[in-house]
């Protein structure tokens, strides 16, 4: 678990700097290098040391789970060759029987210094690069579950130069498990709806939903806990889009076709296979969302306060790099917030279970909806309007003793600071989310109760025009 978030942010905003050579040369860099990568892994509790002295002395050194880690780390501006690779055989060969060696070369590897790690009956060395070094920086993939996977990867299918994303096996999904269309349980979909509002329910029987977002016709990005999957809705087929387990939220598609994803305390790039983090060291999970003109994302935390642990509601502004983040603290007396978006003015609407509250940049805030409402989580902007569609959960009282827990769609409007409910559907065993299709239809996610258990189910929803 993540201990120390504002020191790792602190440490990730120095890698920056020696990055670009910013205060530091090539010989200043390589001595803090290690200093860095030992203080970030004890920002998850792991006890790691730097600069071990002994035989040979040790970049870094740390525990995980009963197992001894060496690393050594090497930023140089060519590929490290087999020389360095040898020398820190050497020094395992100095150790007990079982200690792992990671040699971290920011600039790649030679063919030669590849080979060396193969020579020999066992081979003792697994050999990272910088996307490896960013991804547990980053805490993407957090330092404990990383070290674990590379020993896995090792161990058993031998990579010993592991790609990120070979560290995790392709997922798999039967056919049987997804439904192409509404499930008997779900009938009547709409309890009841305004009119002229249409509900089409695309994919149901999903072990579970987390986010999605629209590629193109037919074409949707899945967030489930076993990866992300690409569902094309024409040929009835899911495909798996990014092996990694557990990312959080809905993936945010970018103008130039790449994809934002957060995961754990990270951020990252997806285009064309291909992971860059952007962002790290998050206490808590954030809502990527864009901003008004498009062209640039931004994250939401609603905070979190619990004995121990307070985090303020503040939202992310994106860089392209690790470490470029700014973190925005939003005024907001509400303790805990499901959502935001950003208006033209750059005035951000905060919605949480009290109503909506506005913030001005830098600004206090102001209640502008006085609204009660469960988990509002669901969120996407109507274009050309200053009116917004939410969902949220929604109890229906069926008898005087008996209620049935649904899903609400609410129209707000901000100029005209004015809330109403556009439709209540019969879904609802967990807090729904929303995703932009198209110009009048959005996509709403959510849970509803099968007969084997709570079951994903996608809906795309028309909304009728504002009046």
């Amino acid at each position: 678990m993540l201990q120390y978030s504002v020191r790792l942010q602190a440490l990730l905003q120095t890698y920056v700097r020696m990055t670009r050579l910013d205060g530091y040369d090539q010989a200043s860099r390589g001595r803090e290098f290690n200093r860095l990568i030992a203080e970030a892994l004890q920002c998850w509790g792991i006890d790691a040391k730097h600069n071990i002295p002994g035989s040979g002395e040790i970049d870094v050194g740390f525990e995980l789970e009963g197992r001894h880690f060496v690393l050594e780390a090497k930023w140089d501006a060519p590929p490290t060759n087999d020389g360095p690779i040898s020398k820190l055989k050497f020094r395992l060969r100095q150790r007990l029987p079982g200690t792992v060696g990671i040699f971290l070369s920011m600039n790649g590897f030679t063919k030669d210094a590849l080979k060396t790690i193969k020579e020999g009956e066992q081979p003792a060395v697994i050999c990272l690069s910088r996307e490896h070094l960013e991804a547990f920086l980053s805490g993407f993939i957090p330092p404990a579950e990383f070290f674990k996977a590379l020993v896995r990867a090792a161990s058993q299918p031998g990579e010993f130069v592991p790609s990120l994303q070979s560290l995790y096996p392709t997922p798999s999904l039967r056919a049987s498990e997804v439904i192409y269309g509404p499930p008997v349980e779900v009938s009547p979909l709409v309890v009841e709806a305004v009119l002229d509002l249409k509900a089409q329910v695309l994919l149901s029987h999903l072990s579970d939903i987390q986010g999605v977002a629209s590629l193109g016709k037919n074409s949707l990005l899945l967030t489930l806990s076993s990866g992300m999957w690409e569902a094309d809705l024409k040929n009835r087929e899911l495909r798996p889009f990014l092996a990694l387990p557990n990312c959080t939220g809905s993936p945010l598609v970018m103008e130039d076709g790449s994809i934002l994803v957060a995961r754990a305390a990270g951020i990252a790039r997806v285009e064309k296979n291909e992971l860059t983090f952007i962002a790290g060291g998050l206490p808590v999970p954030v809502r990527l969302f864009r901003a008004p003109h498009q062209r640039t994302a931004l994250g939401f935390s609603g905070g979190l306060k619990i004995p121990g642990f307070d985090v303020n509601p503040h939202v992310l502004h994106l860089g392209n790099s690790l470490g470029e983040q700014q973190r925005e603290e939003l005024d907001i007396p509400e303790g805990w917030c499901s959502n935001a978006a950003q208006l033209p003015d750059e005035s951000y609407l905060v919605f949480g279970s009290r109503g909506v509250w506005r913030v001005p940049r830098g600004g206090r805030s102001e209640l502008i909806l006085d609204h009660q409402w469960s988990s509002p989580m669901g969120l996407v902007a109507e274009p050309s309007s200053d009116a917004f569609i939410v969902a949220s959960n929604y109890g229906v009282l069926l008898s005087r003793h008996r209620a049935k827990n649904c899903v609400a769609l609410w129209r707000v409007d901000v100029e005209r600071r004015n809330v109403a409910r556009l439709a209540t559907l019969n879904l609802g065993a967990s807090a729904p989310g929303l995703a932009s299709l198209e110009e009048d239809a959005h996509l709403l996610f959510s849970y509803y109760a099968a007969s084997d258990g709570n079951k994903g189910i996608l809906v795309r929803v028309q909304c009728p025009k504002a009046a």
